[in-house]
């Protein structure tokens, strides 16, 4: 594997630390969620992977553009794994041949995205070092290596309910939603290369892209959905819907707790609910079910009403983890002498 000796103070970035060895992960965040010792520069909390921003899509035939950060000057090089076959060694995956110049300070780059890759989730490398242009493995006697994560295709917004009990990964035909039409629930949403699958179905919220329409509080975008009442069996639940433009909302909660918004009852708004720009008052029904804690899925896009799965046009998907709440039970009271 790739690395590189510290020390220099040339890195990517606000800072980086050291590992004892590589932290692979699916997400290739290993090394930003480890608090590696020694750490050079200023990290925020323990991510030291924060030199290179997407500011476009990586579409397909398509140029895209990103920034690099460096902290000192170093030659680039860099690869995207544009065929998925687990190496960056084919051709048109070296972005940068002979390496690419960089500057202290911010770096606007450009590289061509082949024509012919299919869409989906894939990996890039990024090195920098004054040793000049690098190979993928190897040491390199300074600089810094940084792993990401990338999406071939549009930007997509995709749910975050735990995976594979849900349906949230690309693999598992997850919900998710072209983004950029200015379609969405809430004041804003933003893409994932992937669904961001949680415990609190909260990996949404945590997870921040650059890649951002509307305005976000934070990285919290799953803010379109606020529930007014509490879902006791046997009632109606009240909830306030905001849209930033009107569209179809369809909505579910796993009532009967299978990991799955497909039985009876469990669609909140069959045939979908239109929404108008700005906030809506709905209500539902919650079953005479066991109380208990499940997953709710909203999704609202201008193509009317859709599933629980799938990809659509425009909008966004918002999930949720939502308790059950037993009986609202009214006892009299008996006063006695």
């Amino acid at each position: 594997g790739a690395s590189h000796v510290l020390g220099s103070g040339v890195y990517l970035g606000a800072c980086v630390d050291a590992e004892e060895d590589g932290q692979p992960t699916g997400a290739a965040d290993g090394d930003d969620v480890s608090a590696g010792s020694p750490t050079y520069g200023v990290c925020a909390a323990y991510d030291d992977e924060d030199g290179v921003t997407f500011l476009t899509p990586l579409l397909v035939g398509s140029t895209a553009d990103i920034q690099v950060v460096a902290n000192a000057s170093c030659t680039l090089s860099a690869w995207i794994d544009f065929n998925a076959d687990g190496d960056w060694a084919d051709a048109g995956e070296d972005l940068f041949p002979g390496g690419q110049p960089l500057v202290s300070g911010a770096n606007g780059l450009s590289f061509a995205v082949p024509v012919g890759v299919e869409e989906g989730s894939t990996h890039a490398r990024f090195r920098c070092t004054t040793d000049g242009a690098v190979s993928f493995t190897g040491e390199a006697s300074d600089g810094e290596i940084e792993d990401y994560v990338v999406r071939v295709g549009p930007p997509l917004d995709f749910g975050d309910a735990p995976d594979p009990t849900y349906p949230t990964l690309a693999t598992n035909s997850g919900a998710s939603h072209v983004l950029g039409s200015d379609v969405y629930l809430g004041t804003c949403v933003d893409a994932e290369p992937d669904g961001q699958p949680t415990e609190d179905a909260d990996g949404d919220d945590i997870d921040s892209t650059p890649t951002t329409y509307g305005t976000c509080a934070g990285s919290t975008d799953e803010d379109g959905v606020v529930f007014l009442t509490p879902l006791t069996v046997g009632t109606t639940a009240d909830i306030e819907v905001v849209a930033s433009a009107a569209c179809t909302l369809t909505a579910w909660i796993d009532f009967n707790y299978d990991g799955d918004w497909l039985d009876d009852g469990e669609a909140l708004f069959p045939g979908g609910q239109p929404l108008v720009a700005g906030t809506n008052v709905l209500s539902f029904t919650v079953p005479m079910v066991r109380p208990g804690s499940t997953y709710a899925r909203f999704r609202c896009t201008t193509d009317g009403a859709v599933g629980p799965t799938d990809r659509a046009s425009d909008g966004e998907v918002e999930d949720y983890n939502v308790a059950i709440l037993g009986y609202a039970i009214d006892l009299p009271l008996v006063l006695r002498e």
